[in-house]
């Protein structure tokens, strides 16, 4: 989907005061938070969470008023741009990847709108983090402390 029908399809909902949440059912079978609207390395997704860890959901009229801000002022988010839902994976040995997937369709409950992602994910997008190192920072900290 892109930036522009995205925008069309939020925009019909009766009220832009409900919650947007995303399903990404080869992920996870629940619907889950959305929270930040980003570009990581170019890529326009809107990232979503695990859980209630947000204070509040975000909103569909937010949502909207984040879009039209990158599609106005943002250097790699456009109108013809693909837009995605991006989730964070973490493994036992705490490393952990971005994972981008296409978003297939945009469903009004009546109580929310639900960004459902395509099942399958976009593996050319994928990003791979190493486990956090402490120590490497410490020698840093010690050497700026000199």
């Amino acid at each position: 989907m892109i930036v522009s029908e995205l925008l069309d399809l939020l925009c019909e909902s009766q009220d832009l005061s409900h919650p947007v949440r995303a399903l990404i059912s080869s992920v996870d079978p629940r619907i889950l938070n959305t929270d930040i609207l980003g570009s990581a390395h170019g890529i326009p997704s809107i990232s979503v969470i695990e859980g209630d860890r947000l204070p509040f959901a975000k909103t569909c009229g937010v949502l909207v008023d984040e879009i039209r801000t990158f599609d106005n002022e943002g250097e790699s988010v456009k109108r013809y741009s693909r837009i995605y839902v991006s989730i964070v994976v973490e493994y036992e040995d705490e490393s952990y990847d971005h994972r981008f997937f296409d978003i297939g369709s945009v469903r009004h409950t009546g109580e929310e709108v639900v960004l459902v992602a395509e099942p399958e994910e976009r593996l050319e997008l994928r990003e791979w983090y190493p486990p956090f190192d402490e120590s490497q920072y410490a020698d840093d900290e010690e050497e700026s402390a000199l």
